[in-house]
């Protein structure tokens, strides 16, 4: 048995599923059947990238399970041996843009900005309404008068 759908059965057990096989290895309810495809999509997009860390929380029977902590990547296979007592998640990082990206968002910043300040409407957008849609933390450090690490420099 993979290690997915082993991790699908311990899962789908805890949803109360029936998660009974045919002889070809198939699940015999669709709501397993379906589940189960969902959960094969869902390992191939986390397979595609690696963990930058992993949080784990106790799970206690009389109180439920704790918050979430930061795990140490050498105790994670202690966790693992324990999944009664222990739930694991990974964190993954946040894809960053590339710097031909940044540098077409600070463009683009740029431009909506000094158009916004001009009170520029095209076709019914206004350039001060899109420059709040599209830059809303920038934005609020203005009117809060911060000056962001980008424009400090």
């Amino acid at each position: 048995m993979s290690d997915e759908r082993a991790k699908f059965e311990v899962w789908a057990s805890s949803q109360n599923w029936i998660i009974d096989r045919d002889s070809f290895g198939d699940y015999r309810h669709s709501t397993a059947r379906d589940g189960w495809d969902a959960w094969q999509a869902r390992a191939e997009l986390v397979g595609a990238a690696e963990p930058v860390a992993w949080e784990v929380r106790r799970l206690d029977p009389d109180e439920g399970p704790s918050i979430w902590l930061p795990a140490h990547s050498s105790d994670l296979d202690t966790f693992r041996q324990r999944p009664h007592l222990w739930e694991l998640r990974p964190l993954f990082a946040a894809p960053q843009p590339s710097p031909e990206q940044a540098a077409q968002s600070e463009r683009l910043h740029t431009f909506l900005n000094a158009a916004a300040g001009e009170g520029f409407v095209l076709a019914g957008v206004d350039a001060a309404d899109l420059y709040v849609e599209q830059f809303p933390e920038r934005y609020a450090a203005a009117i809060a008068g911060i000056t962001t690490p980008t424009e400090a420099k």
